[in-house]
């Protein structure tokens, strides 16, 4: 296989060609919505609890937050409700450990001002509203979680555990387990805005459970494209979670990531497998993608099938202007999306 050297002026190309993306024909004012996203704090609220007297404060905090409160204690701290067994002492806990307070100080400092990200969350949600009217907006918090899931879900209700976004150096993560290199990246600011709205949509729009790898590459690229058109001032590395060194290698080895998907690494037809493995080694975030091009010692980055994903979509919808965005993401034929696209890189 042959693959084109990993050069630094490719870098410096890619990067050009990456900021100047093409004009987004799904482009509407939203200046002409009046939806307002407005992050609830519960983060500094919950922080503010007297812990010599845990019971006294919680009427207030359940009165503020009717609906995040129970939700909050139940599914994420574990604590279950005030009839639990020592309900209020598990709080105080969580409140008094060293590790928590850090980490409650430092969100303080990092999401002191979060208009940017409320601004980022309004122009998505006005694209949603335009394009997919029916979609629900949900009421948007941030908490502190212990470093458990970075965001979480209901039917009304998103939230960001903020203490899981405090910069890639946070000394607390190089100290866990499971946060490695790859993940600790983009376990920062500027990927909060996009992480909610990117939850948020793949929670909508569910596909039908499938092993087949080109499913779950199609299904992804097109949550990826859709992201990209409601959040058009977001560079797309950061959506994908790449730095900009990795999305400049998949640009320049496209043509040989795509030829290891049409023969196969470890079996024939590899876009077209049924193995859970392959799903979870193109899909799944990871450090590289496994038997993809390795250029001068850089590996192929992983969820690497997203990626590609996302660049059949992209041409499937170049190639296809009569295809709309809620017609892009009711599609149930993933065949019909790869041959509409002619993708060649």
């Amino acid at each position: 296989m042959r693959i084109r050297s990993f050069l630094l002026l490719v870098f410096v190309l890619q990067l050009g060609i990456t900021s100047c993306t093409k004009k987004n024909r799904f482009a509407i004012d939203t200046d002409q919505s009046s939806l307002t996203v407005k992050i609830q704090r519960f983060d500094k609220d919950f922080l503010t609890l007297d812990t010599t007297n845990v019971a006294a404060g919680m009427p207030a905090l359940q009165k503020k937050y009717p609906e995040f409160l129970p939700a909050y204690t139940q599914y994420i701290l574990r604590v279950g409700t005030p009839d639990s067994a020592n309900y209020y002492g598990h709080i105080k806990m969580f409140l008094t450990m060293p590790h928590i307070r850090d980490a409650y100080e430092e969100s303080q400092r990092v999401f002191a001002d979060v208009s940017d990200i409320e601004n980022k969350l309004t122009t998505a949600f006005r694209y949603l509203q335009h394009y997919f009217p029916k979609m629900p907006v949900p009421q948007v918090y941030m908490h502190v979680s212990g470093f458990n899931e970075p965001i979480v879900y209901d039917s009304n209700i998103l939230s960001a555990s903020i203490d899981n976004y405090l910069g890639e150096d946070y000394i607390a993560y190089s100290q866990m387990d499971g946060f490695y290199a790859y993940i600790r990246y983009n376990m920062r600011r500027e990927k909060v805005a996009s992480d909610l709205v990117t939850k948020w949509i793949s929670v909508q729009f569910l596909p039908e459970p499938t092993d087949i790898l080109l499913n779950n590459m199609l299904h992804g690229g097109r949550i990826m494209y859709l992201l990209k058109t409601i959040m058009p001032g977001e560079k797309e590395n950061v959506l994908m979670g790449y730095s900009a060194e990795q999305w400049a290698f998949c640009q320049s080895n496209e043509k040989a990531i795509w030829a290891v998907f049409l023969d196969g690494a470890y079996n024939d037809r590899l876009l077209f497998s049924n193995s859970r493995m392959n799903v979870l080694r193109y899909i799944n975030p990871a450090p590289f993608s496994i038997g993809m091009p390795e250029v001068d010692g850089v590996q192929t980055p992983g969820q690497i099938g997203i990626w590609t994903g996302w660049q059949i979509v992209r041409q499937y919808m170049e190639r296809n202007p009569e295809v709309t965005l809620p017609q892009l993401m009711r599609e149930t034929d993933f065949q019909k999306i790869l041959e509409g696209s002619k993708y060649r890189p």
